[in-house]
């Protein structure tokens, strides 16, 4: 079976930003992050080592040394590097597909999160389950997930999902949330669901 195809293969297209709003008070200038994935040499993976030399940092990681890479070959939004996250055909969770790593941020009162993606052409939004967790998500307190009641002492989680045939959304724990595994909201640009770029499968 060709590599193409046993890999189902997202892009982190070439940056991602985080805007704090840092809340001590109304005249503080706000901390900004950037990550454009230039920095790193292309065609290796992407791990925490990596990642903290570039001003992110994280007690622990899933996924970086073994589903990442910088790659130069697929058009990047800006620069000509992107960070490109495999997700392995017939696997699901964060043990054996995607990466993540809670990054730790200064706490504030307002974030503001922005980050391009782009689905490799034989990207599948599922067979028998639909939806993912992608890209970069929000977490505070106890990051409150994974089916707990979220009580107001435990914290909060958010992260960007995708959905059968590609519907972007917002994949949310709160205090009021109705589903057992948290509240999903699909994006809408101008009434219109959102749905993401790339080929169903």
């Amino acid at each position: 079976m060709p590599v193409a195809r046993a890999l189902l293969a997202c892009a982190l297209v070439s940056a991602v930003l985080v805007t704090v709003v840092v809340p001590a008070n109304a005249d503080a200038s706000a901390e900004f992050r950037l990550n454009t994935f230039e920095r790193p040499a292309a065609g290796r993976a992407y791990p925490l080592t990596e990642w903290a030399k570039d001003g992110w940092h994280a007690p622990r990681g899933r996924g970086m040394d073994e589903r990442t890479l910088i790659d130069d070959r697929v058009p990047a939004h800006t620069g000509g590097q992107s960070l490109r996250v495999s997700y392995p055909r017939g696997r699901i969770g964060p043990r054996e597909s995607g990466a993540q790593a809670p990054f730790r941020l200064t706490p504030a009162r307002e974030y503001h999160v922005s980050f391009w993606v782009r689905f490799s052409d034989d990207f599948s939004w599922g067979t028998t389950s639909y939806g993912g967790k992608l890209g970069l998500g929000l977490a505070g307190g106890g990051a409150c997930s994974g089916g707990r009641v979220c009580d107001g002492e435990n914290g909060f989680s958010s992260r960007m999902i995708w959905r059968r045939d590609g519907r972007a959304a917002v994949y949310y724990y709160h205090m009021d949330k109705k589903g057992a595994f948290g509240d999903q909201e699909f994006l809408r640009v101008d009434g219109a669901t959102c749905t993401t770029h790339g080929a169903s499968g």
